[in-house]
């Protein structure tokens, strides 16, 4: 070692820094990590009143987090097995990557929760997050079949207007046809029995439920009508399909929300006439905000809706200042 100027025989102290790499914890990649979130957000959703999980779906739909969902869903289209060398294997009951030969009917119908998700963490991590790994694969089947039943109307719209080809549309649909909509269906209609219990022989009607529920809507029929002219059921015939059609939930949430806007109106309280509806989707509020002018009545919701699309502070039907 050189003496130091000072004449001493220290030695000199080195003047770079060190070439080891400083060791960094492992992380997930982008995809794999909005995977794992929002299976666990939908995990814990399921704990909150049919009430918050509305306005929590509300919240998703229309704030920032529309772009992150859109983004999970596109992480979430390559983690499933949806080419035609993958779904071959699956009709034969092995699935690609796996080590066991789970169904994916056994796949998709496999029950979100956290410590199942902690578990996909560690493997995952394993994997450097592959987004083709087997863990992830059943954490993504299982993920869609959840986000199909809790969020149908928010899938539905990413389905029919975001997906990149015609040819991905028609796989995810064949695959949410064989895999997902069997159970959904069977768990729609019990739900829609248990929603709806007596029926009034007066009035009769009928949903078709298509085979890719829900990626497709659901038609509405009249069997039945006693005293209800056409105009009337024209009009709940457009409400309930909207509802159907862009409600998250199941329908028979749809069901009993459109009943009880029903017996609203022949308990003769107006509609709103921004949503036209009584009773408001997602906040379960009456329209109670009057105009002072034309004396119409509106959801807080709506008219808030309305002031901040419009850029105006006025009345939506008669046009005076709001006051």
């Amino acid at each position: 070692t050189a003496p130091s100027e000072s004449g001493g025989g220290a030695p000199a102290v080195p003047t770079t820094a060190p070439t080891t790499a400083p060791t960094t914890a492992p992380t997930l990649p982008d995809g794999s990590s909005l995977l794992i979130a929002w299976a666990i957000a939908l995990e814990l959703r399921t704990k909150y009143e049919p009430a918050a999980r509305a306005k929590l779906a509300a919240h998703w739909k229309h704030v920032w987090l529309q772009g992150q969902l859109d983004l999970m869903l596109d992480s979430l289209l390559e983690a499933l097995p949806l080419s035609a060398e993958q779904m071959g294997a699956l009709e034969s009951g092995a699935v690609p990557g796996g080590s066991s030969s789970r169904r994916v009917t056994d796949l998709v119908s496999g029950a979100l929760s956290l410590g199942r998700v902690a578990a996909v963490c560690e493997d995952v991590l394993a994997q450097h997050g592959a987004l083709a790994s087997p863990s992830l694969m059943e954490l993504a089947a299982s993920l869609y079949l959840q986000l199909l039943r809790e969020l149908p109307a928010l899938v539905r719209d990413w389905w029919s207007h975001k997906l990149p080809s015609r040819g991905v549309g028609a796989s995810l649909a064949k695959f949410t046809e064989a895999y997902c909509s069997p159970k959904l269906l069977r768990d729609e209609i019990d739900g829609i029995v248990s929603a709806i219990g007596a029926t009034d022989e007066s009035f009769k009607m009928a949903l078709v439920l298509p085979s890719c529920h829900p990626l497709r809507a659901v038609e509405v029929q009249c069997l039945q009508r006693v005293g209800i002219s056409d105009a009337r059921w024209r009009k709940w015939q457009r409400q309930i399909s909207t509802m159907l059609l862009s409600q998250n939930g199941q329908i028979s949430d749809a069901l009993v929300l459109w009943k009880q806007n029903v017996d609203k109106v022949f308990e003769g309280v107006e509609e709103c006439p921004i949503c036209y509806m009584i009773i408001h989707a997602s906040t379960g509020h009456l329209p109670r905000l009057e105009c002072k002018t034309c004396h119409n009545k509106f959801h807080s919701a709506c008219l808030y809706k309305w002031f901040t699309g419009s850029q105006k502070s006025t009345c939506p039907l008669c046009q005076t200042t709001w006051s």
